[in-house]
């Protein structure tokens, strides 16, 4: 990805779970997975980050299916509604419905849809398995550290077997 200032993107992949929602041709090519590219960069001032998140865990949907609950502290919450709502779908659309990318360390880790305006706390909703929502709640408690994950490993170990 390019330095601030200049223009970014970011490619982001995701399995299709829901094949009903595909069009015929998409169909008919057997088409498994969607791909995505994040060409936007948040206004300055107005970014959501996960130093405004106040909690992250997992929790049933009203169906009782596994989901990842979120709040964030006031500022975020306020930011997070300014957001979401100059991006939420026109009332009932369902095809014009955008993705939010939830980004750490210029990785686009999940990019769930956004249904409605969301101010201070919401819900991340899918068919996800639970090891799934453990490492989507994992990502969003990483964001909200004052730390970077490094490609390059601190220290790094290397087992061999043992001779006879």
């Amino acid at each position: 990805m390019a330095g601030h200032g200049d223009f970014r993107t970011a490619l982001y992949s995701r399995k299709i779970t829901n094949p009903a929602r595909l069009s015929p041709k998409d169909k008919a090519d057997g088409k498994k997975y969607q791909y995505f590219f994040l060409t936007r960069d948040p206004e300055p001032g107005k970014e959501v980050t996960g130093g405004f998140l106040a909690s992250a865990s997992e929790s049933p949907d009203r169906g009782g299916r596994l989901a990842v609950d979120f709040k964030f502290n006031s500022e975020g919450g306020a930011r997070f509604y300014a957001l979401t709502g100059s991006n939420a779908p026109p009332s009932g659309a369902t095809e014009e419905r955008r993705l939010l990318a939830i980004i750490l360390d210029g990785l686009i880790m999940s990019a769930p849809t956004l249904n409605s305006p969301i101010r201070d706390r919401g819900q991340i909703t899918g068919n996800f398995t639970p090891d799934e929502v453990k490492n989507l709640v994992s990502i969003l408690r990483a964001g909200a550290l004052p730390a970077t994950l490094k490609p390059v490993p601190v220290s790094e170990t290397t087992v061999e077997p043992k001779g006879p």
